[in-house]
């Protein structure tokens, strides 16, 4: 098995939350900036996830599938990234039938294939009976539990045959013998759809990988599997290639499911104004942004903003708090998104004991940063959304995800048709994270979602202070 090595990205570290009872304190720095009397709402979760790749980046192709720019298991386009045997999702040292997944325990030859069976009148014993009838499952394409790429989360998947001959079908390919000065070859392939002809991706030569012997072929040769089991049970369609040829046969023809070959995912989320949401299932339609603000990847941060502000800023305080008075420098003075909260000491939406204030409670368009910087669709979640979100996902905590040094919160949906899906939120802080809600609290403080390594609860904030933001968009349908 090939070894990647992958650079860790440094957290910085700066909070922490004690926990008591029925009051939680928000500490930063040393210094306690909140003190919030709570009934707390726990939700557990365990099982880490494992190591298998950064998530790549899908490139619109102007195609009816979006395709990853990298390999399941690289970084980058030039890597080779993971071998895997056809419908297996963890590599191997050696790559035989005897270790192959779907074959009957104890058995070391095709003959003995239990899953993925065709009509293929070979007669063999797990997929005909004695009186030489069909009795196999008729399965032709990955599911999804034996999909490779599906451990990028999202609906991301192995390709289909058909999707590979799209691919080829309407983009040109160049032959590179050291893209990128990487000393790796392959081929690049660009868009030949109109509006999209900037678009490409690199396909290296992967070579592939049979019994001890690991990379044949390699820099000269590619073998990359589809998704489409081949005419006979024992065999699985994929596409190979050279410097002279870039292979789609018009049969179904396939190399044995055993060997171990490359996987180049392929997707088909929800792109909002150039911003990939994935569908949850969610009660309300909702669909939920891959990334923060500010990132270009689930697992960055992106950019920390204060409470209905959408700029980023040097300093976080009330002094340089956009919805204050001309002059004001205390939480007092905010002058927008006011509520009757009893602040009659001082607060200027009081008039003696009269609230005078403009009673709004959730961030409009104009303050809100995922809608002016993103597009009118976008916005950022609110208490409601968030609570949604949850009863309707599982939790993990993962202290590397995939590999990137960074930890955080992986929610899966528990919703029928919707159970491969999820989003990851990056911890904000070394072992918690918080993330703005478009919901007013009181007048000073706004809604947030807060989680830890073992649990979460819904809190709140000073608006002055920065924090990330998920977006969230209405479905297209």
């Amino acid at each position: 098995m090939k070894k990647l090595i992958l650079s860790a990205l440094a957290l910085s570290a700066g909070a922490w939350l004690e926990t008591a009872e029925a009051q939680m304190y928000v500490v930063k720095d040393g210094e306690v900036k909140a003190a919030i009397d709570y009934t707390p709402d726990y939700i557990t979760f365990e099982n880490p996830m494992s190591c298998g790749g950064i998530v790549g980046t899908p490139v619109d192709m102007g195609l009816s599938v979006k395709w990853s720019n990298v390999n399941v298991g690289a970084s980058r386009p030039e890597e080779l990234g993971n071998e895997y045997a056809w419908g297996e999702t963890e590599t191997k040292n050696e790559y035989t039938w005897a270790n192959y997944k779907h074959l009957q325990s104890g058995k070391d030859n095709w003959g003995y294939i239990n899953k993925y069976q065709v009509d293929d009148n070979q007669r063999r014993p797990t997929w005909y009976n004695a009186d030489g009838e069909f009795i196999g499952d008729g399965k032709t394409t990955l599911e999804s539990a034996d999909d490779a790429a599906t451990s990028w989360g999202g609906d991301w998947k192995t390709p289909t045959y058909d999707d590979w001959k799209e691919l080829s079908n309407n983009t040109t390919r160049t032959w590179k013998s050291n893209y990128n000065n990487s000393g790796m070859s392959g081929y690049l392939l660009k868009s030949k759809v109109e509006g999209h002809t900037d678009a490409f991706i690199f396909l290296p030569a992967t070579g592939f990988y049979d019994n001890e012997q690991n990379g044949v072929g390699l820099g000269y040769n590619a073998y990359y599997w589809t998704a489409t089991l081949g005419a006979t049970t024992n065999t699985s369609y994929l596409i190979s290639f050279n410097s002279d040829m870039f292979i789609i046969p018009q049969s179904r023809d396939g190399k044995n499911r055993y060997l171990g070959c490359q996987v180049r995912p392929i997707c088909s989320s929800n792109n909002t104004n150039g911003h990939d949401a994935v569908d949850l299932g969610l009660p309300s339609g909702k669909l939920w942004a891959t990334c923060n603000v500010g990132a270009s990847q689930p697992y960055g941060t992106g950019t920390f903003l204060a409470w209905g502000e959408t700029t980023a800023k040097t300093e976080y305080k009330w002094a340089t708090y956009k919805h204050l008075t001309t002059g004001g420098f205390v939480w007092k003075d905010i002058n927008k998104y006011t509520r009757e909260d009893g602040q009659k000491n001082g607060g200027i939406w009081y008039d003696g004991f009269t609230f005078t204030g403009d009673g709004k409670t959730t961030i409009e368009s104009v303050d809100d940063v995922a809608t002016t910087q993103w597009s009118s669709k976008w916005r950022i979640p609110t208490n409601a959304e968030w609570d949604e979100l949850l009863k309707n996902t599982t939790h993990e905590w993962v202290d590397n995800y995939y590999c990137t040094g960074v930890s955080g919160w992986i929610l899966t949906s528990t919703v029928e048709g919707h159970t491969s899906a999820y989003i990851f939120l990056p911890a904000n802080y070394t072992t918690s994270g918080e993330y703005w809600s478009a919901s007013l609290s009181s007048t000073a403080l706004a809604k947030s979602l807060l989680f830890g390594k073992s649990s979460c609860s819904f809190t709140h904030d000073y608006r002055n202070i920065s924090l990330p933001i998920r977006p969230v968009c209405p479905s297209e349908e």
